[in-house]
C-alpha cells in the first residue's frame, strides 16, 4: 500500500516539476555546478570518487542516499539517512524545502534500482539538465547507459557524454 502511494506522489511530482524545467541540454564549458545523486547501493571508494569531483573544476555537491543508516557515513558530503525518510518511503518535508533552495546546472543521479526516495531527490533539486543511469519515473532529461555497474565508471561515462553537449 505504501508503495503504491510513494510512486503515485513520486510521478505527480516529476510531472509537475518537467513542466517547470523543460531545458535544451546545456554545454559542458558553461557548466558551474554540479549535483550528484548517488543511491548507496552501489559500492563506493570514497578516495577515488574525491579524486574524480576534484579533477572536474567545477562546484560540485554530493547527496548520498543511505536511507538504511540511522547516522551519516561522510561528513563532507550530504548524507541522507533514514531519518530524514517519511512513513512512505518518501522524503520527509524539511528536506524537500531544503533542496528547493539550491540550485545547479547539472543533476547527476545514480540510481541503480526502482528507487522513489531517488527519484524524488531527483525531481525536487532544480537543475538546467538531469542525467543518469536509471530513468524508471521519467525524472531525467538524458539517460546514460554503461555496461560498467562500478559507480566510478558510471559516473565517468555521465561527465563524457556531458562534454560531447555543444551548443551550436
Amino acid at each position: 500500500m505504501f508503495d503504491f502511494i510513494a510512486r503515485f506522489f513520486t510521478k505527480r511530482l516529476i510531472a509537475k516539476n518537467k513542466k517547470k524545467e523543460s531545458v535544451p541540454y546545456t554545454n559542458w564549458d558553461s557548466v558551474k555546478s554540479i549535483a550528484f545523486i548517488i543511491d548507496v547501493h552501489t559500492t563506493i571508494n570514497k578516495s577515488k570518487l574525491d579524486a574524480f569531483f576534484a579533477q572536474l573544476n567545477k562546484y560540485f555537491s554530493v547527496y548520498l542516499v543511505e536511507t538504511n543508516k540511522s547516522e551519516p557515513t561522510f561528513s563532507d558530503w550530504s548524507c541522507i539517512t533514514k531519518k530524514q525518510k517519511s512513513i512512505f518511503g518518501l522524503p520527509k518535508k524539511e528536506l524537500f524545502e531544503k533542496l528547493k533552495a539550491k540550485n545547479y546546472d547539472v543533476l547527476v543521479c545514480v540510481n541503480p534500482s526502482d528507487n522513489t526516495f531517488t527519484s524524488n531527490l531527483c525531481a525536487s533539486i532544480h537543475a538546467g539538465l538531469r542525467c543518469g543511469s536509471n530513468d524508471t519515473f521519467g525524472e531525467l532529461d538524458l539517460i546514460i547507459a554503461s555496461s560498467n555497474k562500478e559507480l566510478i565508471a558510471v559516473l565517468e561515462e555521465c561527465v563524457r557524454y556531458l562534454k560531447m553537449i555543444k551548443k551550436q
